[in-house]
């Protein structure tokens, strides 16, 4: 019992002279968890606990830190850790927080995980990386590499972390993204995060973090064609910003009772399309609204309104009709059935539409009603039909259709002869 007292002693008086001699900045110690071990002093309690504690030594000022653990089904494993600290730098030069990643195990399969904050070898791989505090937004740049014994097979990689540990930060937005910047976990809220890693490539993924966060800002108002037909679909387009630089989810209404619910995420400012068939007449408002990636929501975009119209249009042919025209015009004799024409001829049409308006007349002749003269947009519908070259054969089939704005369309046609 002595023997066992007087070697507690001295281990205890060894301690504390390393602990004066070295200005309290090497003392190793534990967690608790058994899942870091840490370049700053500390006592035997929880992970929680410990982030709670602000422990001042000198240059070792850290105001909060949180660990993500790395693990896959055979059981290799990794860690590392990021936060920060008031005296600490964001980027080069390195500063006393940057713990260079140890060198990998000398044998296959292992885990290799690393925070990289663009500083020099040996600092170029980050165990522990801790940033300036305080801040409104930043960004972690976190590698992760599989190294299986035959170098070949991939596997699933879990990474886990404390919440609790996260919300100490001063932020109020913590997002686990992807190397396209796309939110695959809130990190607040959600606790870990699976994926397959192929053998022996590096993935790469990024820790933002925001203070403040604004809204997308208001969805522009949708473009699309606003006279439309049932049962057709139709593409309408917006797109926002959001001042953040987040990611932008969409969400169209389409003023008939239904939605096309969030789509995306859309980079900000990238223009979002949704695809919509309405199935009764009538006008419809379209809407967009768009939130980012940490669900702040934007206001309404202002409504496009779109028609709806199954209805033709009406339309008839009023010039020529049976009566004997020479050079554009008319002699009446009562004994002619169809229109005499010879020389130029104005074609007259009447349209009308009262859903949509009327878009344009298309004019054809010929003996099959197939050779196309030419269009009207506008009223009086009209267009000359000129001199043709001397036929043998005269009847010809003079066709005119109409559409309207919707797409739907009408026909009329007669039976002409024309000599010139």
């Amino acid at each position: 019992m002595q023997n066992k007292l007087l070697r507690k002693c001295l281990i205890i008086g060894m301690i504390l002279l390393f602990f004066c001699i070295n200005g309290y900045q090497n003392l190793t110690i534990f967690y608790l968890s058994g899942i870091a071990i840490n370049n700053r002093l500390g006592y035997f309690t929880s992970a929680t606990e410990l982030n709670q504690t602000v422990i001042n030594l000198g240059f070792l000022d850290i105001i909060w830190d949180a660990t993500l653990s790395f693990i896959e089904p055979n059981g290799a494993n990794d860690y590392t850790t990021f936060g920060e600290a008031p005296d600490a730098n964001d980027g080069p030069p390195a500063d006393n927080y940057d713990e260079p990643k140890p060198p990998p195990p000398p044998f296959p399969p292992y885990i290799r995980a690393w925070f990289d904050d663009n500083l020099s070898e040996p600092y170029n791989l980050l165990w522990e990386d801790y940033r300036n505090y305080p801040d409104t937004i930043k960004q972690w740049n976190l590698s992760i590499q599989w190294i299986p014994s035959d170098y070949v097979t991939s596997t699933t990689i879990n990474i886990s972390w404390n919440t609790y540990e996260v919300d100490d930060s001063e932020y109020n937005i913590v997002k686990l993204c992807d190397s396209s910047g796309v939110q695959l976990k809130n990190m607040l809220t959600e606790n870990n995060y699976s994926f397959n890693c192929p053998a022996m490539e590096t993935q790469i993924f990024f820790i933002i973090c925001q203070g403040n966060n604004t809204p997308p800002e208001k969805p522009e108002k949708p473009s699309g064609k606003t006279q439309t037909k049932i049962n057709v679909e139709y593409t309408y387009s917006s797109k926002t910003i959001d001042v953040d630089g987040n990611q932008i989810h969409y969400w169209f209404d389409w003023g008939d009772g239904n939605n096309s619910g969030w789509l995306g995420p859309y980079a900000s400012g990238a223009i979002a399309s949704a695809k919509h068939t309405w199935t009764m007449k009538g006008t419809y408002q379209i809407k967009v609204q768009a939130k980012d990636t940490s669900n702040a929501e934007s206001g309404w975009s202002d409504p496009l309104s779109v028609t709806v119209d199954n209805t033709r249009p009406t339309v008839k042919i009023i010039n020529p009709v049976k009566g004997l025209y020479f050079k554009d015009k008319k002699i009446r004799p009562f004994f002619i059935r169809i229109p005499l024409i010879f020389g130029n001829i104005t074609i007259e049409v009447n349209a009308t539409d009262d859903e949509t308006g009327i878009d344009k007349i298309e004019f054809y002749v010929g003996l099959l009603g197939t050779k196309k003269l030419g269009n009207d947009t506008s009223e009086p519908y009209n267009l000359t039909w000129k001199r043709d070259r001397i036929r043998f054969i005269h009847i010809q089939i003079l066709k005119v259709v109409v559409y309207d704005n919707a797409g739907n369309k009408a026909v009329d046609r007669m039976i002409v002869r024309k000599f010139l």
